[in-house]
Formats: C-alpha cells, structure tokens, sequence
C-alpha cells in the first residue's frame, strides 16, 4: 500500500516534469500533485492546478470547475492514512496536520509542500504514515523531490 501511494506521488511528479495536458493550459503546464486529508484517511486525491496562489495547493472550488477529467480520488481499501506530519530546517515538526499537499511544477523535480501547520511554515518534508494490518510504513517526500518508504 505505501509503495502505491509513493507511485502516485511519482506519477505527479513526472506528470509535472513532461508537462502533461500543456496544450491545454497554454501558456503555464500545470501543477501536479496529491492532496491528503486526515479526516477521509481512506482516499487521497491526485490532481493538477494552474493556480498561481497558493501555488501547489489544492483548492477544492477551482479544481472541481476546471479539472474535472485530471483530478481523481484514490481508494484506500486495505489499510489507512494514521498521520501527517511536516518538517522544516530548525528541527521543527508538526504531526497534527489534517491536510498536505505534495506538488510538482514543471520543469523541475522539486516538491512543493503545503499543509495547514500552524507550526511550520516552510516545510521542507513530509511524512505520510500508513497503518496496514497493524504495521505503520511511512512516506517521506523531500522538497529536494526525493520519495522513499521506509
């Protein structure tokens, strides 16, 4: 299950780098990404923006007005989302997080990272804990682009 969710958070990334769909965006590729929301901890939704505030986070109103074909909820079935957590550079986390968002923007590898820490401001990682028959694996995503499972 974590490994599944690293590939959809690889596939945004490389969505993002290729500029899939920048034909019908002209000028600006958009932002892929994955939102997570503790609340629906069996589902996490993959989608594209082309917002440019808050750039890389998704906005529920305007993706379902104009993304409606490239935005899609991924199920959840044998397991669940248990924490979100942030990091930034001083040390600093914040595992009470209800939303993330793990963006990409084109052309560069790097991760656009967003939650609703009141904590950490900038954060330069996340984490993504996964409870599957009583173990926990955990993703880790870099604003560098890296995604491991551990």
């Amino acid at each position: 299950l974590s490994q599944e969710i690293a590939l959809e958070i690889k596939q945004a990334q490389t969505d993002a780098i290729v500029g899939k769909n920048s034909s019908l965006f002209d000028p600006d590729p958009p932002i892929y990404g994955v939102h997570f929301d503790i609340s629906k901890n069996n589902q996490f939704l993959f989608f594209a923006d082309t917002s440019q505030f808050p750039i890389g986070s998704y906005d529920e109103d305007i993706n379902e007005e104009f993304f409606d074909g490239l935005d899609h909820t991924v199920k959840i079935s044998r397991g669940n989302i248990k924490e979100l957590c942030v990091y930034d550079g001083n040390n600093i986390e914040d595992c009470l997080v209800s939303n993330l968002d793990v963006a990409f923007k084109r052309p560069f590898p790097d991760a656009i990272i967003s939650s609703n820490s009141s904590g950490v401001l900038n954060p330069i990682s996340a984490k993504i804990r996964i409870e599957q028959r009583e173990q926990t694996r955990t993703i880790e995503v870099s604003s560098l682009g890296q995604i491991t499972v551990k």
